[in-house]
């Protein structure tokens, strides 16, 4: 790592085959535990033959049980996991694992209890004793036997008997085939020709069937099974009755039915309190009930839901809280544990519960969902991922195992399914009389992560209101900071740069004041909340609020705007490559694929991600890949430069800013830490030699100064003096772009002169946003009133 006009530069080199085929990050680094790990398992398997991938996806354990989606542990030669943990992992591993997944989970896990948990499992996983066969199944079998012969019938490949689902199995027999198509929701399998397997749902024509003897091909995966032979299938029952959609039922012409009363469990995580109160709004009516329970780690959501049980008495507040991570066991444990205290509330009279989580919206009027309903009381409702049963696992992640522990999801290996028939979003009557298996109904829901713009439209439907007369419709303010908030070291960085933001804020208008000739000198002494702002689904900056003073004048309430520039530049030196944008931050979700870190502040302890964005070429579709930098800490403040290569040429770069703490564990840091923080790593930020580099990027010109001049210039500084630096280096890579007051009588004049009120300020949080205000309740409609809905007599 170098430096260059007082930057520090990452580079990232990509081969052009990779480019061309499978885009991939080779990052000149130091060798990173899984490189280690690889590195074993590539010496071990050097005395071994390569596993054929096919035979691994479709392989029987000893019972000759197994689907097509569900991946053991992949074939690898054992890697001596004992001698790895006096090393690596910091605990004796009870058998030797050859996960590598296990192995690294077990290496990033922080507490010696997850460490022997994941080993544990990790083993039990490989004895194959850990994951049951199947789970016993409540769904309807109307008389099908799992297994059961149907018979030897003849195929055709223009117009197959079977055709719901194919595949070819190294290891094929009539059990494992019967596996896939019974996970996969299908009634009949067949095997055919050795390896190949059928599923489906189709009536059986029976004037194909003949002799057996006709079906007399061994089957790949045990030569004493027949599996069909040349157009010629063996089908067999699955043990799955065919699914007949049941006729939901109209309004009632014998009389008006009592309309449902639903009890709304919402699971709520994050900041979002604005989403929460938009959903909230949607589906309220007087007569509904909603029960909240949020994530024990979510304080500020947690202040803010309270005072809505203040608000409305048919909203109630789970005070047992729980870390629950999508996914988990934990998000099942406080489902169960809602329910059941829905259902100790005795002054609620409900018919229906329902689960949602706050990225939830519905897409049709309440009135509907209540009717739908109320027509067909006698019913639960399930929501079904649809008929591709493997797309839906992979996608989901369910062919892996992950295991809970320390409030994140580790990943600890592929894993087979056991049988059975899965489900999570549902609609359940109070009283349910025998298990339900599975019911469609169309959609009322969306999610709404990352959708404003789609959410707009669908309020503007369903509320009737016209998309200019409703103010903020298409804005969105997230919180991201609150002076009540616990102390945490995660918010440093970017607490250190909204205090920056609220000094520049000042500085300006003292400036302006000044220039003016009026005495009116602002200082900003604290913040009290920070918001992310967005528009139509775009980042548009972060919005400050803070207190101001004037010496001799008390103290009143401001916010500033302020937005990141943007320091990518386009590919120069050869404009046909498909690179089309460049980020780099922290908190990156793979999933959605953005940056969590709104802002982007860093400080000397991030873990530093870099996103390149590349166009599809002939396909079209866009690829996003992200790679994580593991650079010794702390970082050191100032510029930093990432660079993309490709074959040795500079084709875009990035500059990034890392910034000097103000603030650790949310106190005013110490001469000692600041001197340990801002003072770089005492060793390189790598082991690799990245000597050849500093010609490649011009870095060892006159003029560039060292990493030692620039930690010894500013790693004592302190107090004013390092403030002054913070606000140096965010005025380089951060726009004040307005600030305003909030009214309040102890506003000075001058303030009023110069500034506008907050809720003339489009960009301001105080700005109205009627789509997630919960005001007074219309007595008549037993909904919210929505003052800026057009046609209230017909639509509130």
């Amino acid at each position: 790592m170098s430096i260059a006009d007082h930057g520090y530069h990452m580079y990232t080199t990509i081969k052009k085959t990779t480019v061309e085929k499978d885009i991939g990050v080779v990052i000149d680094d130091k060798m990173t535990f899984s490189d280690h790990l690889a590195e074993k398992i590539n010496k071990a398997n050097k005395i071994r033959s390569q596993v054929d991938v096919e035979s691994r996806v479709y392989q029987a354990n000893d019972k000759g049980d197994a689907d097509s989606h569900n991946k053991g542990p992949p074939d690898v030669a054992e890697v001596d996991s004992k001698e790895l943990s006096k090393e690596w992992l910091g605990i004796d591993t009870p058998c030797k694992i050859r996960s590598r997944e296990s192995l690294s989970a077990i290496k990033r896990a922080t507490t010696v209890h997850c460490k022997t948990v994941i080993a544990n499992i990790s083993c039990q996983i490989q004895a194959g004793s850990f994951y049951p066969v199947r789970l016993q199944s409540y769904c309807p079998s109307n008389g099908k036997v799992r297994g059961k012969h149907v018979g030897c019938f003849v195929d055709s490949r223009e117009n197959r008997i079977l055709r719901g689902h194919a595949g070819q199995l190294k290891r094929n027999t009539p059990t494992l085939c019967s596996d896939i198509c019974y996970q996969r929701g299908y009634i009949y399998s067949g095997v055919q020709y050795g390896k190949e397997c059928f599923c489906g749902n189709e009536e059986i024509p029976l004037q194909m069937k003949v002799a057996d003897s006709l079906c007399n091909m061994p089957c790949t995966g045990d030569s004493h099974l027949k599996c069909g032979d040349y157009l010629h299938i063996n089908i067999y029952q699955t043990g799955l009755a065919k699914y007949v959609p049941q006729a939901l039922k109209g309004p009632s012409s014998a009389g008006r039915n009592i309309p449902v009363r639903i009890v709304f469990i919402l699971t709520v995580n994050g900041r979002a309190m604005r989403q929460l109160s938009r959903l909230v709004k949607a589906l309220y009516h007087k007569d509904h009930y909603f029960f909240i329970h949020v994530d024990s780690r979510q304080d500020y959501l947690f202040r803010e839901v309270l005072k809505l049980e203040e608000q409305f008495d048919n909203i109630h507040v789970s005070r047992y809280r729980l870390s629950t991570i999508w996914g988990g066991a934990s998000l099942l444990k406080i489902l169960l544990h809602c329910m059941q205290q829905v259902l100790q509330i005795k002054s609620w009279n409900w018919d229906f519960v329902i689960n949602l989580s706050e990225s939830d919206y519905p897409i049709k009027k309440n009135e509907e969902l209540v009717s739908f309903l109320t027509n067909n009381k006698e019913r639960n409702f399930l929501k079904s991922h649809g008929h591709d049963t493997n797309r839906f696992l992979q996608k989901q992640g369910l062919d892996r195992t992950f295991l809970e522990c320390e409030t994140h999801m580790w990943r600890i290996g592929e894993r087979r399914l056991p049988l059975a028939k899965i489900s999570w979003w549902e609609a359940l009557r109070r009283f349910i009389p025998t298990p339900c298996c599975l019911l469609s109904h169309s959609s009322i829901l969306f999610s709404a992560t990352h959708a404003s713009a789609s959410l707009s439209r669908t309020t503007t439907f369903m509320l009737r209101t016209g998309r200019g007369t409703t103010p903020g419709l298409e804005s969105y303010w997230e919180n991201r900071y609150h002076h009540e908030d616990k102390p945490s070291s995660n918010n440093d960085a970017a607490l250190t740069l909204y205090h920056a933001g609220a000094r520049l804020s000042t500085q300006s208008l003292s400036h302006l004041i000044t220039t003016e000739k009026n005495d009116c000198a602002i200082y900003a002494t604290s913040v009290l909340q920070a918001y992310s702002y967005h528009v139509s689904d775009t980042f548009k900056g972060v919005v400050i609020q803070f207190v101001g003073t004037i010496s001799g004048q008390g103290t009143f309430h401001l916010e500033t705007w302020i937005f990141p520039h943007v320091k990518y530049r386009l590919p120069f030196e050869k404009p046909n490559h498909r690179l089309t944008d460049l980020e780099v931050g922290t908190d990156f979700d793979v999933k959605e694929q953005v940056f969590r870190n709104f802002g982007g502040a860093m400080g000397p302890n991030s873990d530093v991600t870099v996103a390149t964005r590349w166009s599809g070429g002939v396909t079209g579709d866009e690829r996003v890949v992200s790679h994580n930098f593991e650079l010794r800490k702390p970082l050191l403040p100032g510029s930093w430069m990432m660079r993309v290569l490709i074959d040795n040429v500079v084709i875009a770069s990035h500059s990034f800013l890392i910034l000097p703490l103000q603030f650790v564990q949310g106190r005013q840091i110490s001469v000692k830490e600041a001197r340990m923080l801002h003072k770089g790593p005492s060793e390189p930020y790598t082991n690799a030699d990245l000597s050849h580099s500093s010609l490649l990027l011009s870095l060892g010109q006159p003029g560039n100064s060292s990493a030692q001049e620039v930690s010894a210039l500013h790693s004592h500084l302190h107090g004013p003096k390092l403030s002054n630096w913070i606000d140096n280096l965010v005025t380089r890579f951060y726009t004040i772009q307005d600030s305003c007051y909030i009214p309040s009588q102890h506003v000075p004049e001058c303030v009023h002169v110069l500034l506008d009120s907050c809720t003339k300020n489009i960009w301001s949080s105080q700005s109205p946003d009627p789509k997630s205000h919960l005001g007074e309740i219309d007595p008549k409609t037993g909904k919210i009133v929505d003052s800026y809905r057009i046609g209230n007599s017909e639509f509130r």
